[in-house]
């Protein structure tokens, strides 16, 4: 494994972080100064951490390893979350193991509610830079090192549009310019719309962030303002799209040929069945009427959908059978090519085509399937990966919500916070609430911080590093 090449990337996210982190500066200047020293001294501390790896590892070979992927998407995330942190422990709003779990939580673009109500304004923008810086580096990691580790992500990408993935950092490096020019676009797109709707520049930058990096969080601008909240279900509903699709759509001009893709078939016929279960739910049992009923159903349904986990009602109050619809759906989660968290639609896809291909060979036994996405074949292998990925996650799901109840909280909310983790929801109205967390032990916080970077890095990275470690220390002896 080469050290170099890792610490090459981790000085380029520090370089990003620092500049991040200007930008909370710049708002706390103009806001009278008080909170403007510590994000000063983090952009500071950032660009000189970046600047030692980054000399450091320049000298690196222009290619990546399966390991070297593997340890720089495992390393990435506790990195950025490091820094982060420093705003949320200076200014005295948390302590460190909390500030910590903040930051973890906020770049993998989770958002827990853990950030007191009465904190400084200037916390909750940066909150939302670093959900948003989170989403950006996703984003990256999907076009770049995560097929090298999963092998499970590029049935779309790989198979249909003909970009095979590369393991050598120019191509690596162009993948990931066209993903970040998309993300960027999307944001400002959706920052225009709110400012539109009638938030102020900075509120209307702020609610973009976290609704395009799916981060989403208790702090929410505009709750209660139907044109805001109408923006926030269309931003919602491109972040949880195929981002990698939205830029040939930019470049091809080519909607139809976008519509056909298997994918997104799969989610718009999810996003409105749901919808339509959720809110005609709520009519039937009398909770509001049929307008406001369609509101409330599909703002929450493509919350949760995206993992972005914004809520604008007591979803607490709501009927037994709309919330355990609601907790489902973060399991799904949206598009490959998006920065959701959950098991994402094409590998539903793929699973369901398995089992109804699996019924069809029982009924009859020569019969010869396949399963094909978007009229592509797809081999044998990343069908495998796949069914590995889904008894991994499900494994992982029940496993951590075990762990967790040695804290002495009961077994829904210990549900809750799993499925708050794992899924990047951040949040599972009537399992648990923001006190189940800050009420944690420091070993079982950090745990909740492994659960986090577990679900972010889709499992496959951790488990490569400690194959690893297991190698190098059977050479060892």
């Amino acid at each position: 494994m080469e050290k170099e090449l890792i610490c090459f990337w981790l000085g380029r996210a520090a370089f990003a972080e620092g500049a991040a982190l200007l930008l909370p500066a710049l708002y706390a200047y103009l806001d009278g100064g008080d909170f403007c020293r510590p994000f000063i001294a983090a952009s500071i501390a950032a660009f000189w951490l970046g600047g030692f790896l980054f000399n450091y590892g320049k000298k690196h070979r222009r290619r990546v390893s399966v390991m070297e992927s593997a340890a720089i998407m495992v390393l990435l995330w506790p990195w950025l979350a490091g820094i982060g942190m420093i705003p949320f422990w200076s200014l005295g709003q948390m302590p460190p193991v909390d500030a910590f779990l903040e930051g973890m939580s906020d770049v993998v673009t989770a958002g827990l509610p853990l950030l007191p109500d009465n904190a400084p304004e200037v916390l909750f923008l940066w909150q939302s830079v670093l959900m948003w810086l989170g989403g950006m580096n996703f984003l990256i990691v999907l076009v770049t090192v995560l097929p090298q580790v999963s092998g499970c992500f590029g049935i779309e990408l790989s198979l249909r549009n003909g970009k095979a993935f590369s393991p050598m950092i120019g191509r690596m490096e162009s993948m990931a310019h066209h993903a970040s020019l998309t993300y960027s676009v999307l944001t400002l797109l959706s920052a225009g719309l709110f400012l539109y709707a009638g938030l102020m520049p900075w509120e209307a930058l702020e609610n973009a962030m976290r609704c395009i990096s799916t981060g989403g969080g208790a702090h929410f601008i505009g709750r209660g303002m139907d044109a805001v909240e109408a923006v926030a279900m269309f931003s919602m509903f491109l972040a949880a799209g195929n981002l990698l699709l939205y830029w040939r759509l930019g470049t091809r001009r080519s909607l139809g040929e976008m519509l056909k893709d298997s994918e997104i078939k799969m989610f718009l016929q999810l996003v409105v069945a749901s919808g339509l279960m959720v809110s005609g739910h709520l009519v039937y049992q009398g909770y509001m009427d049929s307008e406001w009923g369609l509101h409330e159903g599909f703002f929450h349904m493509l919350s949760f959908l995206s993992t972005t986990g914004i809520q604008v009602a007591p979803l607490w109050t709501w009927p037994d059978f709309d919330l355990f619809l609601l907790l489902l759906l973060p399991l799904m989660g949206g598009c490959m090519g998006s920065v959701t968290g959950g098991m994402k639609m094409i590998r539903l896809l793929v699973l369901f085509q398995l089992a109804a291909a699996e019924i069809r060979r029982t009924l009859h036994p020569r019969m010869v399937t396949s399963i094909q996405v978007s009229g592509i074949f797809v081999p044998d292998k990343i069908i495998g990966r796949i069914l590995s990925f889904f008894a991994l996650y499900m494994a992982t799901f029940f496993g951590c919500s075990v762990l967790l109840t040695l804290s002495g909280r009961s077994f829904s909310a210990c549900v809750g916070m799993t499925l708050s983790c794992l899924t990047g929801v951040g949040s599972a109205p009537g399992l648990c609430v923001p006190e189940d967390f800050l009420m944690l032990p420091v070993l079982l916080k950090l745990a909740c911080a492994l659960i986090l970077l577990l679900g972010r890095v889709e499992i496959f990275a951790v488990l490569f590093l400690l194959q690893a470690g297991r190698l190098l220390h059977a050479r060892r002896w």
